[in-house]
């Protein structure tokens, strides 16, 4: 590569070379200017400033670029001058520190070194090495065109390794374009991966996931519907080397502008990559095999070390035109609507798309349309309720299949008993069959194996369902969705020809509740004359309605029962109150009689003379009880003047016993 550029300061041209992506703006490690001594201060503006644990070790030159999710700055260390880059990220949670510490012990050979990483002033921070040869994109730009055979050797001899490395790490790239690639030195070559910041953590299975950051130009098919795998990065690497073998990029037009993201997914999803333009049948068949639609069927590491190494591998033959989903490439309508039986929730999540025309429905719909499927076409072009659309288009791809809703099998002993699941508690199975009576599922099964007749069955339950929803918005608004799945998997039952007497029974025993029937309305809803048609929802809401007719008959009973012990309770409050009103009077008349039977003269008392000292006792006892009791009454001066009469009375009788109580004895 003895004709290419190597010095760091060439000028980047305005129009970017791939499609941008967030942290696109420039490249990570890589600068276009020269650079200052850190005994020259600079002048400039700097749109961001460094935490203080790093200002103390390294000297600010200048901003390099603002990506979405980070700032970059390139600085210089105070004690040797040696240039780095330093990423400072705007969110502290952006980047997976756990990913940052394998890179920051990774092999350099390979990939670009990050040398520190930290946080600091509620910012995550990386250090990473200067590459002074810019990017393969800046190599690209002065040598603009094809590239010799020999110069994308070099290129592939470098990231070859690269990869094998970094998926050796259980990392995936997710973004690998020529941006992304530094270049150490121009000769000998040396080449590096950075921008890591999309990089995933991949366990032994794929994970889903979605991300809006890479670039779609690089992106296999597959990776619309967020899949992440090493395979992701072997396509990258495909069309990269489609890039430097023909000059421009497969989905960059003879202007050099670039087709819009919706337009390549679809490109992407459902046609081969062109390939016309590379003439050499050696590195026609290393593309081909790295730009195979079907993931399970994409070269990897060991196709291409044989490549490398002079063999031919197979490569996976255009079938013509095939849909990727989870990651399986289908070019049969059948085998596809299998998969979307298997994999129901990964199905809606594509149909979902319909109303934003996403990407991976577009493609769906653009596939379904290029193999001549019309009445998947249609389907595909109706709106409808992802779980409708994804019934449909099933129906469509495999007229003589398996009817299904939901993964589960839908012909009539199955549907029986997922209505009797329904019935039997609350769970999944109320869902399915309240899905299945809003969208209509039974209508576009009608005519499956083992579906006869269901457009009928439907008719009828959707009469009842919404006879039902009508009475019971009148007589129960509370009605949970819970329980409407239920009632409704009981009218589903019903529903079928020759049941629909199935809870006559168990509706005139509710009906004839005598509990229940003290409500006026249960009542009148149980004597109520109703149309033959119309009776198995009429006994479904008598089944529903017994339970709280009865529950608020009894409710209404404890309410009268605790009413009437308030009542008791408040009666004789207020008779103990009036006697307490009445009783100052009547202290103050004992205290008056306590008094005068306290003078020391016996008392006759018809026959009997009884002794003055004990009837004095008497009285004054009833002085002070009546008296707190007119006291609590609220007659405060009545009561006051008993307990004056009282104790008045109480020193008479001591005085007259001469200072000394009679005894016994």
């Amino acid at each position: 590569m003895d004709d290419m550029h190597s010095e760091a300061g060439i000028e980047r041209a305005a129009e970017p070379l791939s499609p941008p992506t967030s942290r696109d703006d420039l490249p990570a490690t890589t600068v276009d200017q020269p650079a200052t001594t850190p005994d020259q201060p600079t002048g400039r503006y700097r749109r961001v400033n460094l935490p203080p644990a790093l200002l103390d070790r390294y000297f600010p030159d200048r901003d390099l670029a603002a990506g979405g999710e980070a700032d970059l700055m390139l600085v210089r260390d105070r004690t040797s001058g040696t240039p780095a880059v330093i990423r400072i990220y705007r969110r502290g949670d952006a980047v997976d520190t756990a990913t940052l510490d394998i890179l920051r012990r990774a092999d350099r050979r390979h990939l670009i070194g990050l040398l520190d990483w930290g946080r600091g002033d509620g910012v995550l921070w990386e250090v990473l090495e200067y590459a002074a040869g810019g990017s393969l994109a800046d190599l690209r730009r002065d040598r603009p065109g094809p590239w010799t055979d020999g110069q994308v050797r070099q290129v592939l001899d470098q990231l070859l390794p690269a990869l094998e490395y970094v998926h050796s790490l259980h990392l995936v790239h997710r973004d690998l374009k020529p941006d992304n690639v530094l270049v150490r030195s121009v000769e000998p070559l040396d080449l590096v991966l950075a921008d890591f910041g999309l990089t995933t953590m991949v366990a032994a299975t794929h994970e889903m996931r979605q991300t809006t950051s890479r670039t779609l130009a690089y992106a296999a098919p597959e990776a619309a519907a967020g899949d992440t795998w090493a395979g992701l990065d072997w396509w990258a690497l495909g069309i990269l080397l489609v890039e430097l073998l023909t000059g421009q990029h497969p989905f960059q037009r003879l202007d050099g502008s670039w087709m819009d993201d919706r337009m390549i997914a679809r490109e992407v999803a459902v046609r081969e990559i062109d390939l016309s333009l590379i003439r050499d049948e050696r590195w026609l068949l290393l593309c081909r095999g790295l730009l195979t639609r079907a993931p399970e069927q994409r070269w990897g590491a060991a196709q291409v070390r044989r490549w490398c190494a002079g063999a031919a591998p197979a490569v996976a033959g255009p079938s013509g035109p095939v849909y990727v989903f989870a990651d399986t490439a289908y070019s049969s309508p059948q085998e596809l609507a299998d998969a979307f039986r298997r994999r129901w929730t990964d199905a809606r999540r594509v149909l979902a798309g319909q109303a934003y025309r996403t990407p991976q429905f577009l493609a769906l719909r653009d596939w379904a349309a290029t193999c001549q499927l019309t009445a998947a076409v249609r389907a595909l072009d109706e709106p409808s309720r992802p779980d409708r659309a994804v019934t449909r288009l099933i129906h469509a791809l495999d007229p003589e299949g398996v009817a299904v809703y939901c993964q589960r099998p839908m012909d009539r002993d199955n549907l029986v008993q997922l209505a009797q699941q329904a019935i039997e508690g609350p769970g999944a199975a109320r869902d399915i069959i309240v899905g299945l009576h809003e969208d209509g599922i039974l209508t576009v099964l009608d005519g499956r194996p083992g579906c006869a007749g269901y457009a009928l069955v439907d008719a009828r339950w959707r009469r009842l369902g919404e006879g039902f929803t009508f009475r019971a918005r009148e007589l129960d608004p509370s009605l949970t969705k819970s329980q409407r799945g239920m009632y409704l998997a009981m009218l589903l039952l019903a529903a079928f020809p020759g049941q629909d007497q199935m809870y006559a029974r168990q509706a005139e025993a509710a009906a004839a509740d005598p509990d229940a029937r003290e409500q006026a309305r249960f009542a009148a809803l149980a004597d109520q004359d109703i149309p033959a048609e119309s009776r198995p929802a009429h006994h479904v809401m008598l089944l529903h309605m017994a339970p709280l007719a009865a529950d608020r008959t009894a409710r209404q009973r404890a309410d009268r029962e605790i009413r009437q012990a308030e009542e008791d309770r408040q009666r004789k409050l207020r008779r103990r109150q009036t006697l307490d009103v009445r009783s100052g009077p009547v202290a103050v008349v004992c205290g008056a009689l306590a008094c005068w039977l306290a003078r020391p003269e016996p008392v006759p008392l018809g026959p009997v003379t009884a002794p003055w000292w004990l009837l004095a006792s008497v009285a004054i006892a009833a002085t002070f009880y009546l008296g707190f009791r007119a006291r609590r009454g609220g007659r405060r001066k009545t009561s006051i003047v008993a307990f004056l009469c009282g104790v008045i009375a109480v020193l008479m009788l001591y005085s007259g016993l001469g200072g000394q109580l009679p005894l016994p004895g």
